[in-house]
């Protein structure tokens, strides 16, 4: 997308801050800016940044939320226009700034102790007519004290828990009429380091020049409940917010709750209200409602991915919710953090018996728009309704970033993200957000290699990775650029790209094998294994070199892609140790020279994809591995008929794989995520004409109200980015749409035959949308871009942007394939 104009010049706002003491850890800050207007302009051009993330509003209206989520060193700051929010006469800019303090898994700190990126901070902009708004010593700030927030609590409950007592609130802050009194002059905030010279402007340290955020405004629905439930659970102990409404919910699942309408309910100390509300299915966003209350009513919160289920392992339930203390009277609460949500459950409490009335609870949720144009349709329902829900699974899992889901971590996974490129690059023609995960990812470690997760605590904490993650990344880069062909994108993360494959090579024994890769080689949940020397791991190498080596051809960088070739070209022949002649496929790992019995779909799959296999196996050896009758599903985080889910996560806490199959007999099955290899692997075999059974296994998730896809195949978050691969499967596989490559700008249209009556899909291309029929045999296409039609039949058609109909069964009497213009 063209980007207009800026209308800024260098910065005239400076970073500043609260000239009052703040706590330690979390705390907010309120910013203000009073101004008088005569005659109010039509547009008033502003952009903003703030660290942790701001809340803008102007004379009490709420214009954004930000900034997105990133690497401290490259910050990023938003643009509004606020004057349609502006009056005659006395106008407020108010902004709550909201400091996280330690590192989440959405946020990490800059490296300072002292001066600017210790503390919350705030910058404001405006063009040089409105300079004298700019941030600065006529703003005013305070600190919020009625926020405070609990301490992480690991990897699975890492996101920012709201507490907010509105008895220390005053409402009234963000407008005209405000109190002030404890507002005073806001204070630059310097750069204090050795060579700052005290710099308040960008550029400066930590946050660097400061660039634009790149990526749409995040948007969405306010989304009513489908139904409300409630119980009363007994006096209940006093317990921290999120703990207090599990065990709540623990307690009452054997009495009956009530479907009501009503809002307002007699309650007390010893008889509080447990409300649940379920939206029927994952939303993400902000939690809003309305409520009336006596003063010291504890309103505590419960974020639920799922309908409460005492049995459910309390280790995957996500720690996400709130708690609002009310001011007394009428009062409403709009949460500060996003968060998932299906389920949003409310223990009500008030220090003494009195009618507590809630209504009006709604998500507003806060997703990145995909821009229309794009679609799917199919006489097969079932091929419609998986196409829905990936997109929907990734729009969940799309905000300032690809996430993993919005329920339990939202952590921006650097693999994971992979699958919500693809779904982008065929559901969304708004690919910028593709371009920030390729950016964002592309934040190396001191070795060469990407971190596991990035723009939070396990970045900032340079924990150890998953070195398939970092290959997967680069798969992302080649896919891209062969959609958009943006070289400058290629030579922006080539550099990475080279060093990360590079240390993948210390690990490369004398036939190009990788032996003993050190740090989690998770593949995904399967049970897998990458030990000794690694079929996996080898593979995915491979293929990351190919793909690299056609990036630096595009570019001109030929002696990289030599080298890469020549290192392809070692392991083509030393891959062949891991081929079993008797079961004809390639195991797992060896170790200690032996080849051990244990096989997957995921190592076959890799060979395929990195065309380690020759032509004359590639066919049958896609079939072997999708065949229901050899295939079995195990993981290493998953009970199976031998070893319940505690002795599985023993196992795993002592670094015991164990095999709990037939192994000899058994290939097991990929999980989701890398699924989308295995169904690449199945298309490059020349058998895309099985994908429609394999994608129907993705139907098991779509019940009980979900329209998004699950984590695992047997057990985690309902709402996983990562196993989104039938909605990209359908259009680049079974219909076959898919760029050519680099070398030219052409479409390949290569449709199954799949023995579907009839499928549609319009497609978002660099260039416009390609729409695609096929109904029967016969094949309809409106490209803008040069095709190259593959007929069922084998031959090839080069045919020009435009319209065109072809019968893939049938030739003419001339031998070509039966073709006219559309």
């Amino acid at each position: 997308m063209t980007q207009p104009e800026s209308p800024f010049g260098p910065w005239t706002g400076e970073w500043i801050s609260a000239a009052q003491a703040v706590a330690d850890g979390l705390h907010r800050i309120g910013f203000r800016r009073d101004f008088t207007l005569a005659d109010p302009p039509g547009a008033v051009p502003l952009r903003i940044s703030a660290d942790s993330r701001y809340v803008l509003w102007v004379n009490g209206q709420e214009i954004g939320r930000g900034p997105v989520r990133g690497q401290p060193y490259r910050w990023t700051y938003d643009d509004y226009d606020i004057g349609a929010a502006l009056v005659e006469g006395l106008n407020t800019i108010a902004v709550l700034v909201t400091f996280y303090g330690h590192d989440n898994a959405i946020w990490q700190r800059a490296r300072v102790s002292s001066g600017l990126g210790s503390s919350a901070c705030l910058i404001v902009d405006l063009p040089y007519a409105w300079a004298a708004l700019a941030s600065g010593p006529a703003w005013t700030a305070r600190p919020m004290t009625a926020w405070s927030t609990l301490p992480g609590a690991g990897m699975l409950a890492s996101l920012p828990v709201e507490i907010v007592d509105q008895r220390e609130l005053d409402v009234d802050w963000l407008l005209p009429a405000g109190d002030t009194t404890e507002f005073l002059s806001a204070v630059p905030a310097q750069a204090l380091h050795p060579g700052g010279s005290r710099r308040s402007r960008p550029p400066a340290y930590p946050y660097g020049a400061l660039r634009p955020r790149g990526i749409a405004r995040l948007d969405g629905d306010l989304v009513s409940p489908a139904s409300a439930t409630l119980v009363r659970p007994g006096e209940q102990p006093s317990r921290p917010p999120i703990d207090s409404v599990q065990a709540a919910l623990s307690g009452v699942a054997a009495l009956a709750e009530r479907s009501t309408t009503e809002s307002a309910h007699r309650s007390s100390p010893d008889d509080p209200l447990l409300w649940q509300f379920d939206f029927g299915r994952v939303l993400s966003g902000f939690v809003e409602f309305a409520f009336d209350a006596p003063a010291g009513t504890v309103f505590d919160l419960a974020y639920l991915e799922r309908p409460h289920d005492p049995a459910q392992d309390a280790r995957y339930v996500p720690r996400a919710g709130a708690r609002i203390i009310a001011r007394g009277g009428p009062g409403r609460f709009h949460a500060l953090e996003t968060n998932g949500v299906r389920v949003a459950a409310v223990l009500i409490t008030p220090p003494m018996s009195a009618d507590v009335r809630i209504e009006e609870l709604r998500v507003r949720e806060h997703v990145y728009p995909f821009a229309p144009g794009a679609s799917f349709a199919s006489s097969d329902s079932e091929l419609e309704r998986l196409w829905h829900a990936g997109v929907r699974t990734v729009q969940v899992n799309s905000s300032d970033a690809f996430t993993d889901c919005p329920t339990r971590e939202q952590r921006a996974w650097v693999g994971d993200g992979v699958v919500h490129l693809g779904v982008h690059l065929v559901a969304n023609r708004d690919w910028r957000l593709v371009e920030r995960y390729l950016d964002m990812c592309d934040s190396p470690r001191a070795d060469g290699m990407l971190p596991m997760s990035v723009a939070g605590d396990i970045e900032s904490d340079s924990r150890y990775t998953i070195p398939d993650w970092s290959l997967h990344w680069l798969h992302g880069l080649w896919t891209y650029a062969r959609a958009s062909h943006k070289l400058d994108v290629v030579r922006t993360h080539l550099p990475t790209a080279e060093r990360m494959l590079t240390w993948f090579e210390q690990y490369a024994d004398v036939d190009g094998v990788l032996a003993d890769v050190p740090e989690w080689g998770l593949v995904d949940w399967a049970s897998v294994f990458t030990s000794g020397r690694s079929a996996i791991l080898t593979a995915l190498w491979v293929r990351g070199l190919r793909e690299f080596a056609e990036l630096c051809d595009a570019v001109g960088n030929m002696g990289s892609a030599r080298w890469a070739r020549d290192l392809v070209a070692r392991t083509e022949i030393g891959f062949e140790c891991f081929w079993d002649p008797n079961r004809a496929v390639y195991v797992d790992h060896i170790v200690d020279g032996i080849q051990m019995p244990a096989v997957s779909q995921a190592a076959n799959a890799a060979a395929i994809v990195a065309d380690l296999v020759s032509a004359e196996r590639r066919t049958a050896l896609a079939r072997r591995i999708t065949d229901e009758s050899h295939l079995v599903s195990r993981g290493w985080n998953a009970a199976s008929p031998d070893r319940t889910l505690a002795e599985k996560v023993q196992d795993r806490a002592a670094g015991v794989q164990r095999i709990d199959w037939d192994v000899r007999r058994w290939i097991v099955r990929a999980e989701p995520f890398f699924s989308s290899v295995v169904h690449d692997a199945v298309a490059h075999a020349g058998c895309a004409d099985l994908l429609p059974r394999l994608l129907r296994r993705w139907l098991r998730f779509l019940v009980d109200g979900y329209d998004t896809f699950g984590e695992c195949w047997d057990w985690g978050t309902p709402a996983h980015g990562w196993s989104s691969t039938p909605t990209s499967d359908l259009v680049t596989h079974v219909l076959g749409v898919s760029p050519v490559g680099l070398e030219t700008d052409v479409y390949r249209i290569a449709p199954a035959a799949a023995g579907i009556e009839w499928m549609r899909a319009t497609v978002p291309t660099r260039a416009g949308l390609l729409s695609i029929e096929l109904v029967g045999g016969q094949l309809t296409v409106d490209s803008p871009l040069p095709v190259r039609i593959q007929t069922w039949r084998g031959e090839v058609l080069a045919l020009p942007a435009g319209g065109h109909r072809i019968d893939l069964a049938v030739e003419s009497n001339s031998g070509e394939p039966v073709h006219e213009r559309a």
